[in-house]
């Protein structure tokens, strides 16, 4: 049974990099539907994003980003009702509103770079395997 003995160590490495692997994901989303602005997508992600960032910051640092969610939140109802009203000459976003969602993922993003969980530390296993 000693090839269980690490297990716990493994899960726990497990569990963080499929953690990242989602986190990735979502930034990539993230990037494509500013790129696209396309904000009630963008908006989703963010609140995605920060349910997965939560889960790895303190609950003190998940209480100061809530505010901001909550702010977030409120834009992207306001956004979704200008969205469905008809509009022959367009529909002009205010400049608040997408304010308002690249701020939070400045923050959020900010949060996880605070975190360390951008850059590899020495004891990161690819460090280890290349001999670096």
């Amino acid at each position: 049974m000693d090839y269980l003995s690490n297990e716990g160590q493994q899960s726990t490495f497990n569990s963080a990099l499929a953690t990242l692997e989602r986190i990735h994901q979502l930034k990539q989303g993230l990037d494509v539907s500013t790129i696209k602005e396309d904000y009630i997508m963008k908006y989703k992600f963010l609140k995605t994003y920060f349910l997965e960032l939560i889960s790895v910051i303190s609950p003190k640092d998940e209480q100061k980003l809530r505010p901001t969610l909550k702010k977030v939140t409120d834009n992207y109802y306001e956004l979704k009702g200008l969205l469905s009203k008809p509009n022959k000459n367009g529909i002009k976003i205010p400049r608040k509103l997408i304010e308002s969602f690249d701020l939070f993922e400045s923050d959020l993003r900010n949060m996880e770079q605070r975190y360390g969980m951008n850059i590899p530390k020495r004891a990161d296993a690819r460090f280890a395997l290349s001999g670096r």
